[in-house]
């Protein structure tokens, strides 16, 4: 009788988790099918049990935008906490954002450039690289040219922002995820329910925020208010799959793959999801975050055929310290390939998590 009592319990309680679950997966497909639509209705936050979870913000001034270091921004370049022997083996995933709706297949420059490194330790590093970073840019015909990192993309379209971010920092790109659609951006801060910064970030308030730059150091500081909001987006993530549950995970996955541009793979997807869940993964404390170091200049663009534009110089010889610091050799191509899935881990992991 006990026994059966127990077993109805566990029943109860799964019914109710697939109920939210199914429900969850709904409301998502309904964001979605707004996002894709070519109208501008705004796309409202999804409010449910499984991103209900808020930041307190009540310290702010929500009429005031403010800077990355009162959001407690911490630069994991300038913190030294960093140490090659940790960063060495793993892979890089390049986020961009482009000035044009599908990049891909128009001429475009990148407007966000996010390097995201995972480690075989299940840590995350997410830094920036502005896009008027100054480097040697090679055009469609083969020619160098000294311009911004962000003009790679119009010189030689999507490979060739690949390949100018790989010589940067001396390490391949292992896939590449591109949001070129504010509608894209509004559905992903939707299926979050918000994320809380200093504002309630949804809709076109998230928009605006992401991309100000209305402060002393322009497209820097934006860089590292971007910087912000990778961190408390993935922190919210978390949070919404309760600690990486591999069903609801996996929806989300699915479903945010409708919405963005991406070749990673459903089999990367479970090998990195794994890596978190058996590394007790803690965003709070795993994610680290920086901007490339460097200082403002001027230079001239063939490009656009005008002289004396403001660019970003970066700090002398960091690009090497990337080298270093990101070290691989065939590393990288192995990295996913040493993990082993063990179903029936996972399986109690994730019951003991509803």
């Amino acid at each position: 009788m006990i026994f059966l009592i127990i077993f109805s319990f566990v029943i109860f309680i799964l019914l109710i988790n697939v109920f939210r679950i199914s429900l969850y997966m709904f409301e998502i497909n309904t964001v979605i099918g707004k996002a894709l639509k070519e109208d501008e209705e705004e796309i409202g936050v999804i409010s449910n049990h499984f991103n209900d979870y808020k930041e307190d913000t009540s310290s702010y001034d929500f009429n005031t935008a403010h800077s990355a270091s009162q959001l407690n921004y911490v630069d994991a370049f300038k913190s030294g906490n960093l140490k090659n022997s940790d960063w060495d083996e793993g892979i890089n995933i390049l986020l961009t954002g482009s000035d044009k709706y599908n990049s891909h297949e128009s001429r475009s420059r990148s407007d966000v450039i996010i390097v995201v490194r995972i480690n075989k330790q299940g840590q995350v590093l997410s830094f920036s690289i502005p896009r008027d970073t100054l480097i040697e840019v090679t055009d469609s015909a083969g020619r160098k040219h000294q311009d911004k990192i962000g003009h790679s993309m119009y010189w030689s379209g999507l490979d060739g922002l690949k390949e100018s971010v790989e010589l940067f920092i001396g390490s391949p790109i292992y896939r590449v995820v591109i949001i070129d659609n504010f509608r894209s951006f509004e559905a992903f801060l939707a299926i979050l329910g918000g994320v809380d910064i200093d504002k309630r970030l949804e809709g076109k308030l998230g928009i605006q925020w992401i991309r100000n730059r209305m402060f002393r150091f322009g497209d820097i500081e934006r860089c590292r208010r971007q910087q912000v909001f990778m961190k408390k987006a993935l922190i919210k993530l978390w949070k919404i799959t309760k600690g990486g549950n591999y069903f609801i995970s996996s929806v989300l996955f699915y479903n945010m793959r409708k919405v963005v541009q991406t070749d990673l793979t459903t089999d990367d997807f479970r090998k990195i999801w794994y890596l978190f869940k058996t590394t007790d993964f803690s965003p709070e404390t795993e994610v680290f975050t920086a901007v490339l170091p460097g200082h403002f200049g001027v230079y001239n663009s063939k490009l656009l055929r005008k002289n004396n534009l403001s660019c970003w110089i970066p700090e002398e010889g960091f690009s090497e310290k990337l080298h270093l610091l990101f070290y691989a050799e065939n590393r990288n191509e192995n990295f996913l390939k040493e993990i082993k899935i063990d179903k029936t881990k996972i399986l109690k992991m994730d019951l003991h998590l509803l």
